[in-house]
């Protein structure tokens, strides 16, 4: 592929993401930040973490190995025995601490980026003896930017008890780390030194389940993992509430336009897919358009139970504003004044409208793909709630109808991944919109766009694009020509 697999930070849906919604005026001596209750394997009995962090992987026995294979392209079976060494090597994973250490003197990374101090300063929360918060004191930040169990609050609290310190601060240093290996693969404690002894494939779902690994195997399951920060989630299990909202973005932070797709692509990997769900191949046939709707799926499902996460908050935590700006689509106010560009769609200037989760929910009107699922009438319901014109929905209403359209999309997430290539590629293609050439905005345009390539590296990865992508891409990156980006869409659709 060229552009129609190059482009991640294109485009995606509206903002969601780490930390409690804050204020931009007044802040408080600190902010109150709700966090699930102890979990049931990997921490302490007052809920702390015990992580066996990075260093813990990287034995030369176990997945410390030389990478030079998987690094250059090249996996294989026995690709686990130098995972580790790629990760350290080339994922960006573990720069993500590194970012919340800026100080007033760190220059940019891009013009338009403001770095972590600079963010923190706008946002002007304080510590309890009065100075600034820096963001890795921040637990907003700690959530996403390293193991989000990590973001603990009691990590940070001192204690009478010396062997409880000593494993505190040993907590507090492998936040260097950045988003560690249990970030995604589960707190190891329990599983670590068991795992080893796993052999074939049979029986590995109860064996994950048993001492608490995450099947990352499981397409659905490593969508669902990724979109925890990339997307948000309410509090769980001895991790703090995730949330990227509208006063953090407007302080600085990039909104998190997520394609589970084609972040997924470019990732460095550091794995060898191996079919293990319903016998399907995860780099087969059909891989990339199961991975691309099943994480479009997954992403609507976090959206809509951060939603109802956001609308229940306000009941204890005074802080957390209502409404939330960043459920709503960003060109409801940010737009052309004069009705020009990719902004301009009709009907949507100074109207609230919920953020496009496209294809599962969107700005296309109705099509045959998920969002008119039969089995999927709670989310048709949820978007009707959201889609009051001029009206923002009270909290007391969005919560049972947000939870419900969260449940169906689970067994919908569910019944994509064991789904047959050909059944799950033919639903993707449905679920394109055919285009009338009216102006809509960039937000569901890009998200088409990145679906299509999708379904382009699944057509044949050893053929160029079709005629058009390289043009399409431009014209939506660069905002310059929407007209023309519409014109060669057309042509690419299913």
């Amino acid at each position: 592929m060229t552009r129609a697999a190059a482009t991640v930070f294109l485009v995606g849906a509206a903002a969601v993401g780490i930390g409690t919604a804050v204020w931009l005026s007044a802040a408080p001596a600190r902010l109150s930040v709700e966090v699930g209750p102890p979990p049931k394997s990997g921490g302490s009995s007052a809920g702390t973490p015990d992580l066996v962090g990075v260093t813990g992987c990287l034995a030369a026995a176990c997945h410390g190995s030389p990478g030079t294979d998987a690094l250059a392209g090249t996996w294989g079976p026995a690709t686990w025995q130098s995972s580790g060494t790629c990760w350290m090597a080339a994922d960006p994973h573990r720069g993500a601490y590194a970012l919340l250490e800026a100080t007033q003197d760190t220059p940019r990374r891009r013009p338009d980026r403001p770095t972590a101090w600079e963010i923190t300063e706008l946002l002007g929360q304080k510590r309890a003896d009065g100075k600034k918060l820096e963001a890795y004191e921040d637990v907003r930040c700690l959530a996403c930017h390293t193991t989000p169990a990590l973001a603990h609050p009691d990590v940070d609290r001192d204690t009478d008890d010396a062997v409880e310190r000593a494993r505190r601060q040993r907590m507090r240093g492998l936040r260097a780390d950045g988003v560690g290996c249990e970030a995604c693969h589960g707190a190891a404690k329990d599983w670590v030194v068991p795992h080893t002894a796993w052999k074939g494939r049979d029986g590995h779902a109860e064996l994950f389940t048993k001492y608490g690994m995450t099947p990352l195997y499981d397409v659905g399951e490593r969508a669902t993992t990724c979109v925890g920060c990339h997307v948000g989630a309410p509090a769980s299990p001895g991790v703090p509430v995730r949330d990227m909202n509208h006063d953090m973005i407007a302080a600085g932070h990039p909104a998190l336009n997520f394609d589970f797709g084609e972040y997924h692509r470019r990732l460095p990997k550091h794995w060898y897919e191996r079919a293990r769900v319903g016998g399907h191949d995860n780099a087969g046939p059909g891989s990339e358009a199961r991975r691309w709707l099943v994480g479009r799926v997954a992403h609507a499902e976090a959206a809509c139970r951060l939603l109802a996460d956001r609308a229940a908050r306000p009941v204890t935590d005074e802080r957390s504003p209502w409404p939330e700006f960043a459920e709503f689509n960003c060109a409801t106010c940010h737009h052309h004044l004069r009705g020009e560009g990719p902004t301009a769609r009709p009907g949507v200037r100074g109207q609230m409208v919920w953020q496009p989760v496209w294809p599962a929910t969107g700005e296309f009107g109705p099509n045959p793909g998920v969002a008119q699922a039969p089995q999927l009438d709670k989310l048709r319901d949820l978007v009707r709630v959201m889609g009051t014109r001029n009206k923002f929905p009270g909290r007391g209403v969005v919560g049972e109808p947000a939870l419900a359209a969260a449940d169906q999309l689970r067994q919908e997430r569910l019944t994509l991944v064991k789904a047959p290539a050909v059944e799950v590629t033919a639903r993707a293609k449905n679920a394109f919109p055919k285009l009338d050439g009216k102006p809509t905005d960039w937000d569901p345009v890009g998200q088409v766009l990145l679906g299509l390539a999708a379904l382009e590296r699944d057509r044949d990865p050893g053929k160029p694009p079709k005629p058009g992508f390289d043009p399409a891409f431009d014209a939506v990156r660069g905002h310059r020509d929407w007209p023309a980006a519409l014109k060669t869409l057309a042509p690419l659709l299913p």
